[in-house]
Order: structure tokens, then sequence, then C-alpha cells
């Protein structure tokens, strides 16, 4: 609960964008959101991407299915950066044709398009990338 991490963590509201705290909150915020997503008759699943090798160590915060279809979803509480986790995700699942991003941006849709250096090799990664603010996470559903 959002709430009860903040009380825990004893951050007061204006202070939160210049705490640590502030990502965990916010992704305690897009999981309980997307707990939701499926409807609340089904038993809540969340699920992550963890890539653990060494050298090319990455995490995508959620995975959502809708229909037969998986979208990882990152999660970013300030500024984007180069979201290196959702690049390595998407370079190695051809398959996936979209992203969503959640983050402290406007809404917009457009295009991944960056060279990412693997092992041996550079791959493309060529996708759409949704971004979403996350005052909107209820209301991916109707977004996707």
């Amino acid at each position: 609960d959002v709430g009860l991490l903040g009380c825990l963590s004893r951050v007061e509201w204006d202070e939160l964008a210049a705490n640590h705290f502030s990502g965990l909150l916010a992704e305690q915020y897009v999981a309980q959101h997307l707990s939701l997503f499926h409807g609340p008759l089904r038993t809540p699943e969340l699920h992550y991407w963890l890539n653990d090798k060494k050298s090319h160590r990455a995490e995508v915060d959620f995975l959502l299915q809708t229909g037969s279809k998986v979208l990882p979803v990152e999660v970013k509480s300030g500024s984007p950066g180069q979201m290196k986790s959702l690049l390595t995700y998407l370079a190695l699942h051809a398959s996936v044709k979209r992203a969503i991003h959640l983050g402290p941006h406007s809404f917009s849709v457009g295009k991944l398009d960056y060279k990412l250096a693997q092992e041996k090799e550079s791959v493309r990664v060529n996708r759409q990338l949704i971004q979403v603010p996350l005052y909107l996470v209820d209301r991916l559903k109707q977004i996707l």
C-alpha cells in the first residue's frame, strides 16, 4: 500500500521528489493499479522480467498481458534516462512490438529507435513506445 509505505518511510510529501523512496513509491503505486488491470474478480498477478547475466543485468518493472500479447512496462519517478533495461528486453524479444513507459511526463505515442550494444554485436531496437503519465495508470486498459 502506498500510504503505508509513505508512512513507514517517514517522508514528507514536499520532500518526496528529492528522496530515494520516490522510485519505490512510484512502482508500488503502479503495482496497486496493475493488480486490478483484469478486474476485481480475478486474482491479482504481477510479473516482471529479470536478465541476471553479470555483463548485461537488466530488469523490467512489469509485464502486462493483453490478449495473447505481452507488454513490458517501465516505471520512472524522475527523468526517463536511457531505459536500458527496457531496450535490452525489446532486443531479446523481437515479437514484442510496443512498450509502455510510465512516469512524470505528458502522454505520447512515439517510436523507440536505438542501436543497443549486445555481447559481440549491436541490435537495432525499433518499436512503438507509449508514454503515459503516472496519474493515468488507472486508465491504462482504456488507453491500450
